[in-house]
């Protein structure tokens, strides 16, 4: 098993990188960095940026609220199924 590891987490890596990059990397090849930042000025860029973060808000915050109370629970033994907390 431990064999493995190092063969997954290099795997695991580039796979992550290769997520990651790609579209930097052909956003890069199409465009050039300066247009790229003259773009953002746009209406349609401000929505989008604005769209993102609204809904990083609310997943954040719904990650926040529905996990305290499973976090709660388990820290005083009282989280299963037969028992709620």
């Amino acid at each position: 098993m431990k064999r493995l590891f190092p063969p997954a987490l290099a795997l695991a890596t580039a796979l992550t990188l290769a997520f990651f990059l790609l579209p930097l990397v052909g956003l890069f090849t199409r465009t050039s960095p300066a247009d790229v930042v003259a773009r953002l000025g746009t209406s349609q860029a401000r929505d989008a940026l604005l769209v993102s973060l609204k809904t990083n808000a609310i997943a954040e915050a719904l990650i926040v609220l529905l996990g305290r109370r499973p976090r709660i629970c388990s820290q005083i033994g009282a989280f299963s199924a037969a028992r709620s907390c």
